[in-house]
């Protein structure tokens, strides 16, 4: 839940979004948001792992705020945040690799133990050890 809006009112955007033309979708559920409060700051994006699609979502304030996301043409509810991080296990799953806790860079686990597996990127522990 928002700490802006009801979920009720995040689905209502949402379902206001998918009816809408694609590029316009944002636009309307921001205009139907703003109803009820001046708290939206845009639509921003982000990119899993450097890699594919952008998630682009309306920014509510919160990384973990339930708003309108829209991710390979459709628009749906969730929290970008916890979108993000089910989306980075997943490629790390998927590709043996691990993000390192001090620049989120995605590494290949080295000895078969993330723990004491070294960042490509800054050189860091990826545990954080």
């Amino acid at each position: 839940m928002s700490r802006y809006f009801t979920d009720q009112q995040i689905d209502t955007a949402v379902r206001l979004a998918n009816r809408a033309p694609l590029r316009k979708g944002f636009a309307v559920a921001e205009r139907y948001l703003r109803r009820y409060s001046q708290c939206t700051f845009g639509v921003e994006s982000v990119n899993v792992c450097g890699i594919g699609q952008s998630l682009r979502y309306l920014n509510l304030g919160d990384t973990y705020d339930r708003t309108v996301c829209r991710y390979a043409g459709e628009y749906f509810a969730a929290s970008w945040g916890d979108w993000l991080e089910a989306q980075e296990r997943e490629y790390d799953d998927d590709n043996g690799t691990v993000g390192c806790g001090y620049c989120s860079h995605h590494t290949p686990i080295q000895n078969d133990d993330w723990r004491t597996t070294v960042c490509e990127s800054c050189g860091h522990c990826v545990s954080g050890g």
